[in-house]
């Protein structure tokens, strides 16, 4: 990245974060009166709190309307949420009706061998009326036939501090789905690793579809694959969709993507804005102050690829990179970045170097841009730049980042220090004047 790091605020983070109010009754689990969790479940009432000490559950659970917190006292390393490895079809956790603002709270647990099959069966679920916040989660070693091998968000919420580990679904979002948004999403701090989707969004899946905003910040992508179905959409690390009614937008912020794979395009990040039967989607992608490495695609993008799918999209179509380092990616063609067909694709303030392709080595290999509107491409460092090199402050010098190769010696793997040297033709080079526009406050 070559600008100092901003940190914008959003107004979703309040609403997801608002603390939930506890009520009258604090139920301990196990008990005399309440050995299982479902039961306490059973027995509470919004605003109540259950508490569930260390051990291994074996069970499932469904919330249906309430604004309770189901806590681990102890954190998910010891408390376990494990209903067995047979095929179901309900999920191991399932929030469902309408659960308000500020939301149901899932905190502290693993949930773990679910094998759900047929719809709304994801490790846990969470209805489209359902406000839900889960906090501080182990989601792993789940699977599911169809979308989100472990968590399904359909409404509004947050996932903050979860780790989503070798989970795997036969189609879309390997480690998360969310769809059919209401309301606000967010999704921080949360890790993606070794996570594999038949199809699209190896790690997670951001389906927009009558959302306000989806913020995912702060976020690493480790070693998820996607695509080896007939359709495959792309997005190793993850895959972004915005259909169905224009959406304000769809934020990834501080972030790191490293050794995804994708047997389509995108293999860190896949965006796609799709188009409806009235033309209506449209909406914005914008990915800063990120970094993307190392990533594989056997198409197109291995980096960063954005499209807009068809030409009655008729909404505006804006596709942003900013602030972003995007290195040492390998695909079969523009293996950097490649933006297509959209309204608006700005690329700023960001270092494209490095990323190869066994066909070409030219400045398209690092940055492919077609649009339909607005190319605007400024203040970046792009290898091999050659007609880049006339628009503003573009550059095409050795970034000299301070180490390449990292303690375990080997390139691009993620352990690497990508800081700037001193001297480096990347310092002081940004554009300080962007302009954020609907994330800021």
């Amino acid at each position: 990245m070559i600008r100092t790091l901003q940190r914008a605020s959003c107004a979703v983070v309040a609403a997801a974060l608002t603390t939930v109010a506890i009520g009258q009754t604090t139920f301990n689990v196990p008990s005399g009166s309440h050995p299982t969790i479902q039961s306490a479940i059973n027995a509470s009432v919004t605003g109540d709190t259950i508490l569930v000490a260390p051990g291994v559950y074996n069970e499932r659970l469904s919330i249906s309307s309430k604004r309770i917190t189901i806590r681990a006292t102890n954190g998910p390393a010891v408390t376990i949420i494990d209903p067995g490895s047979s095929p179901s079809l309900t999920p191991a956790v399932h929030f469902l009706g309408a659960i308000g603002l500020p939301g149901a709270v899932f905190e502290g647990f693993t949930v773990r061998n679910h094998n759900g099959i047929g719809a709304g069966s994801s490790a846990i679920e969470t209805g489209f009326q359902s406000t839900v916040n889960i906090i501080n989660c182990v989601v792993r070693d789940n699977t599911r036939s169809s979308f989100g091998g472990g968590v399904t968000m359909s409404g509004r919420g947050s996932i903050i501090n979860t780790r989503f580990i070798n989970n795997h679904t036969d189609l879309d979002g390997g480690g998360l789905w969310t769809s059919i948004n209401f309301g606000d999403i967010l999704i921080q701090g949360c890790e993606f690793i070794g996570n594999s989707a038949g199809r699209s969004g190896g790690g997670a899946v951001l389906s927009a579809s009558s959302v306000k905003n989806i913020v995912m910040e702060d976020c690493l992508f480790v070693g998820n694959s996607s695509g080896s179905d007939f359709g495959s959409l792309g997005g190793g690390g993850v895959y972004v969709r915005i259909d169905g009614v224009a959406t304000e937008g769809v934020r990834i912020d501080r972030c790191r993507f490293i050794d995804n794979t994708s047997v389509a395009a995108g293999g860190g990040v896949g965006v796609r804005f799709e188009d409806t039967s009235t033309g209506s989607a449209g909406g914005r992608f914008l990915i800063r102050n990120s970094v993307v490495v190392g990533n594989e695609s056997n198409a197109f993008g291995a980096g960063v690829r954005i499209r807009r799918e068809a030409a009655n999209v008729v909404a505006p179509v804006v596709a942003e990179i900013i602030n972003c380092t995007i290195v040492g990616n390998s695909a079969a063609d523009a293996s950097g970045v490649f933006i297509t067909n959209v309204d608006v694709g700005r690329v700023a303030n960001s270092i494209l170097w490095w990323n190869t392709s066994p066909s070409f080595a030219d400045e398209i290999v690092q940055l492919a841009i077609n649009v339909t509107g607005t190319s605007d491409i400024r203040h970046s460092n792009i290898q091999f730049a050659d007609t880049y090199l006339n628009e503003p402050g573009v550059i095409n010098g050795f970034p000299a980042f301070v180490d390449t190769i990292g303690p375990d010696g080997l390139l691009w793997s993620g352990d690497e220090n990508l800081a700037l040297s001193p001297g480096s033709p990347s310092i002081d080079t940004g554009d300080g004047a962007m302009d954020f526009g609907m994330f800021d406050l």
